[in-house]
């Protein structure tokens, strides 16, 4: 038996994949000790803050269930989608980022008397107000905020140091952009938000209270991570975290890995540190950050699952 060359060749994902490996290791290796230092800062925390930025984590969920309640065709109970999308946080961290809360919501509308066609439609438009409300977010800090220079702390930025971790970083956005896979994905997604949103035009107040809500959810994350850095001493302001926050979204989306890991971490790094805070520091709040929006739900979202599993609340009864 024969293997053709063409077989062995990588994809493209795969070639992402082994970038991103090694801007990890690029960012990684040399701040050993530095990581070392960032979980020493964990250990002076302001529990209040901490409370209340897992108040916030907590009601990130509540909101992500309302906005399936809000966008479903069919009437589906609130606090069973709630703890849906509690169990969301367990398989979003098994599978590539985003596809696990797709796949798990989808299932769960179906067995909730959705055609696959409805079931689709409503994830799609779930996932497109996430988008959106991220940009009415910073569109808020941008247009309404009239100080916006101040509000976003600019002169704090300092890029002496950084530049290897910018370029990397640069060259990772540049490789993601440049597949053509990526740019036919946003052109379809143009066309299908106008299509998705269409199918709700008998019900503007749902989908507008739908929209407020995930752009509330997207606004307590920001909050989550503002409280988890303010724990930890370090003091950026709201607009400010909303850009930080909003470009680790934007590179965990791109990295192929559960919960974006990697991607998302080294642009909370690299955006706290472009802001003037100490790279200890700025490891420190992320690895908090990450515990509270991440690794913990993952623990948590464990037992959901299986009880949701158990009560059938993804198939048919």
């Amino acid at each position: 038996m024969t293997v053709k060359i063409e077989n062995l060749k990588p994809s493209r994902g795969q070639l992402l994949f082994v970038v991103i490996t090694l801007a990890a290791i690029y960012l990684i290796l040399p701040q050993i000790s530095v990581f070392r230092d960032g979980f020493r800062h964990i250990h002076n925390i302001d529990w209040t803050y901490l409370v209340i930025a897992f108040m916030f984590e907590i009601a990130s969920n509540v909101l992500a269930g309302t906005t399936y309640y809000l966008l479903a065709k069919h009437k589906i109970k609130f606090t069973r989608t709630v703890l849906v999308q509690l169990a969301g946080n367990f398989v979003n961290r098994v599978l590539p980022a985003g596809i696990g809360g797709i796949g798990i919501n989808f299932y769960y509308l179906k067995a909730n008397k959705h055609t696959s066609s409805e079931a689709a439609s409503v994830v799609a438009v779930n996932n497109l107000f996430g988008g959106i409300g991220n940009i009415a977010l910073l569109a808020y800090v941008s247009i309404v905020l009239t100080k916006i220079y101040d509000k976003l702390e600019f002169d704090k930025i300092h890029v002496g140091g950084n530049w290897g971790i910018g370029a990397v970083i640069i060259a990772v956005a540049v490789l993601v952009l440049v597949f053509s896979k990526y740019r036919r994905k946003v052109q379809t997604s143009a066309v299908s938000f106008f299509r998705q949103i269409a199918r709700y035009r008998k019900h503007p107040v749902k989908l507008g209270a739908a929209l407020s809500s995930s752009t509330l959810l997207t606004l307590s994350n920001v909050l989550c991570l503002y409280y988890s850095a303010l724990a930890l001493g370090v003091h950026l302001n709201p607009p400010t975290m909303l850009v930080i926050f909003s470009a680790g979204e934007a590179f965990g989306t791109a990295t192929p890995t559960p919960g974006g890991l990697g991607g998302v971490d080294a642009a909370l790094v690299v955006g706290m540190t472009a802001f003037g805070v100490p790279v200890a520091s700025a490891l420190a709040v992320m690895l908090l950050f990450r515990l509270i929006s991440c690794w913990l739900p993952v623990i948590a979202g464990i037992g959901f699952f299986y009880f949701a599993e158990h009560r059938r609340y993804f198939t048919n009864k």
